[in-house]
């Protein structure tokens, strides 16, 4: 949390003064906080204190577009390597995964190159967690899927995959969840637009800029939407940390798992692929 919060004082050009500023009061509040707290409510609460200082309710957004671009143009790339594979689902799936790989707010260092990397390998590159067949199952007796987006850039990955499935499923209605406001890199309205995401399926944000989504801060028509949806699809170890406990099935969480304590809740090494039931 702290090393986020030299991060985008650098970002935002916060002097020293207002640097140490806000660190002690994050500090404090990392100390008042409950433990049983959520990272994502953490994180966005953190956040927050930050742009408050910094004035700029949203300090990535002009990296947010590059990203969208950047992965835009490799867009008949990614579709090649689906229609190519023998199993072309699976291909799409771990894709849509892979993209997970950008996000500004996580430990791990993320590269455009470490991101084409795992591209070309992906089909060498297991579900250390794999619950695909499921997932398919599900959606070929679904009438409608909500799909929950996570980061910019990898909302690419996402229309892709969403693509797909509306090709494989011709009668599934989808719908793609979206952050309420700006935080960090997460996906938004703009960023659904930017991608033409929005000329595809209907776009719903969840009233909240939480980067994940705790359901009890979530407007009241994205909660009837979740719960009402025969399948969800949870993109992100946001939305995993969030909706790991969520009281509903048919709920699948696709991420790569960033950090250790995720990565130890599953019983699987760091940066592995996870398609998992909830």
């Amino acid at each position: 949390m702290l090393e986020q919060v030299l991060k985008v004082s650098k970002l935002l050009n916060m002097s020293v003064e207002e640097t140490e500023a806000v660190s002690r009061e994050v500090l404090k509040y990392l100390y008042d906080s409950p433990w049983d707290q959520k990272p994502p409510q953490m994180g966005r609460d953190i956040y927050q204190r930050i742009y408050d200082k910094a004035e700029n309710p949203d300090p990535y957004k002009e990296i947010k577009s590059l990203y969208n671009r950047e992965i835009m143009a490799l867009t008949d790339d990614l579709e090649k390597i689906i229609n190519q594979s023998q199993d072309s689902f699976t291909a799409a799936l771990k894709l849509a995964i892979s993209g997970n790989l950008i996000d500004f707010g996580s430990n791990h260092r993320f590269s455009k190159e470490t991101l084409l990397q795992n591209i070309d390998s992906i089909e060498h590159k297991p579900l250390v967690v794999d619950d695909s067949r499921k997932l398919r199952k599900r959606l070929a007796s679904s009438k409608d899927l909500l799909y929950l987006g996570d980061n910019c850039g990898e909302i690419v990955f996402d229309k892709i995959f969403i693509e797909y499935l509306l090709k494989e499923f011709p009668d599934l209605i989808i719908r793609y969840g979206v952050r309420g406001g700006p935080i960090i890199n997460d996906v938004t309205r703009f960023d659904a637009a930017e991608t033409g995401l929005d000329k595809i399926v209907e776009i719903i944000d969840n009233g909240n800029n939480c980067p994940g989504t705790i359901l009890s801060e979530t407007s009241e028509e994205f909660r009837r939407i979740f719960y009402e949806a025969d399948t969800v699809i949870s993109k992100g170890q946001g939305n995993y940390e969030s909706l790991n406990d969520v009281d509903r099935q048919d709920v699948y969480l696709l991420f790569m798992a960033k950090c250790e304590p995720v990565a130890s809740s599953l019983g699987v090494e760091t940066m592995s692929l996870i398609c998992v039931e909830k």
